[in-house]
């Protein structure tokens, strides 16, 4: 708890350690690094505390040892992350992205408020959305994965993105969805990978609505869209060619 006017919590712990973080109603300000840095872990999981209000903030640019650090985030991690709880957390990025792991990232629950120039969220492998309430307003993609996206639960609001949510794949099973996108909407971005598979977007509940200048909902090259169920809307149109 209580306030850190400039200055990193950093987690640098053995490899096969699991860090549990409460923030209790915490201000976090960093000029020139992550607010909240995971150098090392195992998993890190990052709980908001009932009933709290937290802010972490991160300046416009980053020292020469974060920058050679490949840190690009005001919460940013090198390992598994997981924020759950019940309390409140807002993000404000004024360096490139708002959340960022190298490793999957898991959100279960919190009131998350995200801001940032470039992705609100930007992760290297999976991201699994499970119960959080996410409002997101993005310079670049709002959510952003190079692996796979998966919500399951939740709600999720996007007010203003280039990109929404963008993957290879992309799974939504459950949960509230708004995006309103200056270019793609839901975006199963990327061509045929080495194994033979197609980046594709399935639908199998929740309500989706995609208001997006160019496609709503929309694939790289020979993808596949499935809506199994849910209530979808997609303003801009769905395309399973990319560009094409």
């Amino acid at each position: 708890s209580g306030t850190l006017t400039d200055g990193s919590l950093t987690v640098d712990a053995e490899k096969n350690a699991k860090v549990f973080i409460r923030l209790n109603g915490v201000s976090i300000t960093c000029s020139n690094d992550a607010a909240i840095r995971i150098n090392q872990a195992d998993k890190v999981f990052l709980t908001l505390a009932a009933g709290t209000e937290n802010t972490v903030t991160s300046g416009e640019t980053y020292s020469a040892a974060a920058l050679a650090d490949k840190t690009d985030g005001a919460i940013f991690s090198h390992d598994d992350l997981t924020i759950n709880g019940s309390g409140a957390l807002t993000v404000t990025a004024a360096y490139k992205h708002g959340i960022a792991a190298n490793d999957s990232l898991r959100i279960a629950g919190g009131t998350i408020t995200v801001t940032a120039p470039s992705d609100t969220i930007h992760v290297n492998d999976s991201l699994h959305i499970t119960g959080a309430s996410l409002t997101l307003s993005a310079g670049d993609d709002a959510l952003r994965s190079d692996t796979s996206i998966a919500i399951l639960g939740g709600g999720i609001t996007v007010n203003s993105c280039s990109e929404g949510i963008e993957s290879p794949e992309i799974l939504i099973e459950d949960g509230d969805i708004t995006v309103t996108s200056t270019d793609h909407g839901i975006n199963a971005c990327g061509t045929e990978t080495a194994d033979g598979s197609l980046p594709g977007v399935t639908i199998n509940g929740g309500t989706v609505i995609a208001e997006a200048a160019n496609d709503a909902i929309t694939t790289g090259d020979g993808g596949t869209i499935t809506i199994n169920g849910g209530d979808v809307t997609a303003r801009g149109g769905v395309n399973n060619f990319g560009d094409n």
